[in-house]
């Protein structure tokens, strides 16, 4: 009988506590409102622990410059293990948003989400990549995933949704961005060929940039993203110019920073145990950016171009017709990639505009590398569900559509990946085997363009600055000897920012804060 009763009991406080009518208040305002019943708040708190880390941005400190060495036995403090890092929420659906987010593997904490004052449910995780953390890094536990949240029919969504920790009850809310398929969609988008660039930390080289930009406006590319840590004055004003006086190209900005903290101690720091500014989910949030945007999207360094043989006008022409103008069941385009040394390279913005590209007619080329390794991927991004730099994921598929989708492997004559690396690779062959002449066929494009382009940019050139760019290689070749390190400690950026001084953070501009804590 006593047991019959217990069970009445339970389930009586089960019906009364997981009333449909959920809602929340916000722990951190300085006038805190309850707004839901005492007993909606149990039914969902379960045990509470505090934070060390708070979402008020006036006390969240964004250290992109921590100069505190990490030595390779530090270990982390469970107090950061309990965070949600959130840049973005991206509506792919009717019924389902994602965020681009970074959160620690150890993170058992449940992300609540909820809309108009309604609970709808937990936030499901998804690592970004095939396996969280990656193989390649495992002590890197702070790592990139993709929240998934299913939307129930009788949920009315606002322009934002708000999330939760379950322990802590802090929350924040998202703008939500709509990339669901337009109404009465015929393959029109607004861009045809566009570019991811991945969070760019400590760049300088305004001159590369330049020729960046030029062969892929030669590729018939007219959207780029440039994912922003840290860059030059310089490199700032380059895009600017770009921005406002290259007709037909649209150049978008996105902030990356670090993530915040609010706690000086490096324990409490979780850059240390972050790979290269998680660049993967970063690819993600740009390709759910362009969705339905752009029709293929590039995911290529700086130091990285795709050029096409003689057979195609230009990458573009290449594209539309290997997809049947995007019509066939391919979802991505793998190209091959070799390193490349250019003759007689630009020393100033002068040399730019005096040489401009007579110098590419011919270049010498290096081994082709197999695949994947530093191959590069043209993306259709409505049919990709994640991405990695240097081979494709998983696509929509089963997911959001019934079509079968499958990547393409390039072959190495049809096009590939030109790398025009700057420190020699410890791992790879960077000795040069032969001379290419494919790039010849743009140069009259990129030198009539230039001629447009920059004639009217101007600024004093800083590029051979002797204290930057002194600094500037040791700390590219710290980081190149850091990956013999993989297995014993995270290599993050923060491990080789000992080789920087103030004075060389004077000519860069950080990024603003990017991340909703919670």
């Amino acid at each position: 009988m006593k047991i019959f009763i217990i069970f009445i009991f339970f389930y009586a406080f089960q019906i009364c506590y997981t009333t449909t009518d959920y809602s929340f208040y916000d722990t951190m305002s300085n006038n805190v409102k309850q707004v839901v019943s005492n007993k909606v708040l149990r039914s969902i708190d379960g045990t509470s622990s505090s934070m060390t880390v708070k979402n008020n941005e006036n006390n969240i400190k964004n250290n992109n410059s921590s100069k505190n060495h990490i030595n390779k036995s530090l270990k982390i403090s469970k107090t950061i293990n309990e965070t949600f890092y959130i840049k973005s929420a991206f509506r792919v659906s009717d019924n389902v948003i994602r965020l681009s987010s970074i959160k620690s593997i150890y993170n058992n904490d449940l992300l609540l989400w909820w809309s108009n004052g309604k609970y709808g449910g937990v936030v499901k995780f998804e690592c970004q990549e095939t396996k969280c953390p990656a193989k390649y890094v495992p002590k890197c536990i702070f790592v990139g995933y993709i929240g998934i949240i299913n939307i129930p029919s009788k949920i009315k969504l606002g322009k934002k949704i708000q999330v939760q920790s379950k322990k802590t009850k802090k929350w924040v809310s998202i703008p939500i961005i709509d990339v669901r398929k337009p109404k009465n969609f015929n393959n029109t988008y607004p861009h045809k060929l566009g570019v991811c660039i991945q969070p760019m930390f400590l760049y300088n080289n305004y001159l590369e940039l330049i020729s960046f930009l030029e062969h892929w406006i030669a590729q018939n590319a007219t959207k780029f993203y440039f994912y922003k840590n840290s860059f030059s004055h310089n490199i700032g004003k380059v895009l600017q110019h770009y921005k406002n006086h290259v007709k037909n190209i649209d150049i978008e900005i996105i902030n990356w920073s670090m993530l915040p903290y609010n706690n000086s101690q490096q324990f409490q720091n979780p850059n240390y145990f972050i790979y290269r500014l998680e660049p993967y989910v970063a690819v993600m949030d740009c390709m759910y950016r362009a969705r339905y945007q752009v029709k293929y999207v590039a995911q290529v360094d700086i130091d990285e171009l795709i050029i096409t043989n003689g057979n195609y006008n230009n990458l573009l022409d290449y594209l539309e017709k290997k997809t049947n103008n995007g019509q066939n069941n391919i979802s991505s385009l793998s190209f091959m990639s070799q390193f490349v040394k250019f003759y007689n390279d630009w020393k100033s913005l002068n040399d730019v505009k005096k040489v401009k590209f007579n110098h590419l007619t011919s270049i010498s080329v290096g081994t082709l590398f197999t695949r994947p390794t530093y191959t590069k991927l043209v993306f259709l991004p409505e049919v990709n569900f994640n991405y990695y730099i240097h081979y494709a994921l998983k696509t929509e598929t089963g997911i959001l559509t019934n079509k079968t989708y499958k990547s393409y492997n390039v072959p190495s004559v049809e096009g590939r990946v030109y790398h025009h690396r700057k420190i020699d690779s410890l791992d790879m062959s960077n000795r040069m085997v032969s001379n290419s002449t494919l790039l010849s066929k743009e140069i009259s494009t990129v030198n009539d363009n230039m001629n447009k382009h920059i004639k009217l940019l101007n600024f004093d050139d800083d590029i051979d600055n002797s204290i930057v760019k002194e600094a500037l290689l040791s700390f590219g070749l710290c980081r190149e000897r850091r990956k013999n390190d993989r297995d014993k400690m995270c290599t993050s950026l923060l491990t080789c920012e000992g080789q920087l001084n103030e004075n060389v953070w004077k000519i860069f501009e950080k990024a603003k804060n990017t991340w909703k804590v919670i």
